[in-house]
């Protein structure tokens, strides 16, 4: 396997979109990451609507790509689209308008997030569940279990529609970035989501953030080595746990 790297260009603020790509060329680098939706600063992709609406503005943006010889290694659009609420529709919105613009220009590798739904039917608001185990019953019932029972349904219907959506347009990869505070956010809930994904599971991967997993108390290299050919992509970048705050709080 031969690992090429790219940099998300959220990195370079607001900066023209030919200077920005002249950067990354004195750089040494070939390829670049953009961000088209969700949380991302989406800088030069404002809109991925936008560019598929207009074909001169979609032709002008591969023009300054191709000039340079740069390639795109991967649309990001992470945000949370499983969640029943504005941003919810809003990021589930502009995921699939990544899908349909990573299609028209030839990029098979799409960077998101699994989202984190609600936790009840009616409810609007994410709930980030990490442990059900001892939560005590009361009256027969494990409140916790069943939210999450809950999340995982919701995420099942929506990630198989979204990759055969994805696929129809002819993505091959879709990595999952493993942030806190999302349904996926380590190798045993990304092993879940391929599991509830159904017939197109294997076009879901991890991109391995390893500081993601270091805040966590996981270990990026032995992460690493249980997902083997489920790494999909990585982000390069560390953290430090403070000793002094951590001892205290965890």
């Amino acid at each position: 396997m031969t690992m090429k790297l790219s940099i998300c260009t959220d990195v370079f603020g607001k900066i023209p979109f030919g200077e920005m790509l002249d950067k990354v060329k004195a750089y040494g680098l070939e390829a670049v990451e953009i961000t088209t939706g969700g949380w991302g600063g989406c800088h030069y992709v404002p809109s991925a609507r936008e560019l598929l609406d207009n074909p001169s503005k979609l032709q002008s943006f591969k023009d300054e790509l191709e000039k340079r010889n740069l390639a795109i290694s991967a649309l990001n659009c992470s945000g949370n689209p499983l969640v029943n609420n504005a941003m919810g529709k809003e990021h589930s919105r502009t995921i699939h308008d990544t899908a349909e613009l990573a299609g028209k220009l030839g990029v098979k590798t799409i960077v998101t997030m699994s989202g984190l739904p609600e936790a009840a039917p009616g409810d609007n608001t994410p709930n980030w569940i990490t442990s059900t185990i001892s939560w005590p019953d009361f009256e027969g019932r494990n409140y916790m279990k069943e939210a999450v029972k809950y999340q995982w349904e919701v995420a099942a219907k929506w990630w198989q529609e979204y990759s055969q959506f994805a696929k129809d347009n002819g993505v091959e990869k879709i990595a999952i970035e493993e942030f806190p505070c999302q349904l996926v956010y380590n190798v045993r809930s990304l092993n879940k989501l391929i599991e509830v994904t159904g017939k197109n599971g294997s076009m879901i991967g991890m991109n391995l953030d390893p500081s993601h997993l270091m805040i966590q108390g996981a270990d990026p290299i032995a992460a690493a080595r249980a997902l083997g050919d489920k790494i999909f992509y990585m982000h390069g970048k560390d953290a430090r746990i403070e000793r002094g705050l951590s001892d205290v709080d965890g």
